[in-house]
């Protein structure tokens, strides 16, 4: 099990650890790059790879006694709802997935405000210099205070500097482009 954004490990324990532990099931909660624990800690960001933390946390509830090797299921929360799926793609180890917040494309919430289509917001989010962009996403940051604390902490847990490079690091957290279709063990996508 593991959050996202802005989820501890901790956090975790109220929100399914004792009711999967009720039903007999081994919980293991835990945060990877960009959440609390990694970040503060080592100052680890996010990455889009998701897979390549979740194999090592297999690897790792494998030499678990108390884990059946063949029915390890993985559950993301919040965001962790587009990084499991991600991680399912290319980790076929996995016997379920449960994506709390199944999201498809995260790059979707940083392009919809954009005026012109996907690819001209893309290339504007990525663009070396966007003065018009920059300046829009101060306002809001400026303006509205839960844009501000989302902003600030999709910087800091995204390792950038900038409103707009954290827009822009969204566009990576997507399952499009075959990856969802890589998936290949039962899934249950939901919303909170």
């Amino acid at each position: 099990m593991h959050s996202g954004f802005d989820g501890t490990a901790e956090e975790l324990h109220f929100s399914g650890a004792p009711a999967a532990v009720e039903r007999g099931y081994t919980a293991l909660a835990f945060d990877g790059p960009g959440q609390p624990g990694p970040h503060h800690h080592q100052g680890l960001a996010f990455r889009p790879d998701w897979e390549n933390v979740i194999t090592p946390v297999v690897d790792f509830a494998e030499t678990l006694p108390e884990v059946d090797n063949s029915r390890i299921a993985l559950l993301g929360s919040s965001m962790g709802g587009v990084l499991a799926p991600r991680a399912a793609a290319f980790e076929h180890r996995l016997a379920a997935l449960i994506a709390v917040d199944g999201i498809y494309d995260l790059g979707q919430v940083s392009t919809r405000g954009i005026p012109g289509d996907r690819d001209q917001a893309e290339r504007l989010l990525r663009a070396e210099s966007a003065p018009e962009l920059d300046a829009r996403l101060e306002q809001i940051t400026a303006e509205d205070a839960t844009a501000r604390w989302a902003i600030n902490q999709g910087m800091y847990v995204m390792g950038v500097d900038t409103p707009r490079a954290f827009s822009a690091s969204y566009l990576d957290y997507t399952l499009a482009d075959g990856i969802a279709e890589r998936i290949q063990c039962p899934t249950l996508a939901n919303a909170a």
